[in-house]
């Protein structure tokens, strides 16, 4: 497994390098650090609009663990608009 701080300290010298974003959302799934991997494959789609990997299975899950927290809470559903992937 990688460091997320090694990652993030090399994300600080190269912010849109696509590989250590993947690479630090996968740890920060790793670690049950869940939002924090979310938030690095929201990235990753904003650096490549056309990714297809694996790691947006990882998204897509995140975002329905997300949406059944909030409705089991009462609370309105938001999802994550991903082009071409409908979140079921």
């Amino acid at each position: 497994m990688a460091d997320i701080q090694s990652l993030k300290q090399a994300l600080s010298v190269s912010p849109d390098n696509l590989p250590i974003v993947l690479m630090l959302g996968q740890a920060y799934l790793e670690e049950f650090h869940f939002e924090e991997a979310r938030a690095a494959f929201e990235k990753a789609l904003q650096l490549e609009a056309g990714i297809r990997l694996p790691e947006l299975s990882s998204l897509r899950f995140l975002s329905w663990k997300e949406n059944h927290r909030r409705r089991s809470c009462g609370l309105s559903s938001s999802s994550v608009n991903i082009p071409g992937m409908p979140l079921r």
